[in-house]
């Protein structure tokens, strides 16, 4: 009987592999996972600071009045009520366009 030598993994070398394949899984997953969650605290940030943007700017074409300024009948709510404002909320950003309509009493 003559014995063929065939090429093939053995068990051990098999698991071998998946033992190095899930130890490198161990150490980069919790690096994703705080990767994503610095992702989102950049985004973050950058969502106050286009907010504090839009309020200066805010500001400074209202006398330096803030919108919701309780001693300010300008305020953006009541702009809003009245109708001197439109409100455009689109995911991830809001928009203010001012009418420009005569009707505003002086």
């Amino acid at each position: 009987m003559k014995l063929t030598n065939k090429k093939a993994f053995t068990l051990v070398e098999m698991l071998i592999v998946i033992v190095i394949i899930g130890i490198l899984a161990a150490a980069l997953i919790p690096n994703f996972i705080g990767m994503q969650a610095k992702a989102r605290d950049t985004a973050r940030r950058a969502a106050v600071g286009n907010i504090a943007i839009g309020l200066e700017s805010y500001a400074s074409t209202n006398n330096g009045y803030y919108p919701g300024d309780v001693n300010d009948s300008t305020t953006l709510m009541n702009k809003y009520l009245s109708g001197q404002v439109n409100v455009n909320i689109q995911e991830g950003a809001v928009g203010l366009a001012h009418n420009n309509n005569n009707n505003n009493p002086k």
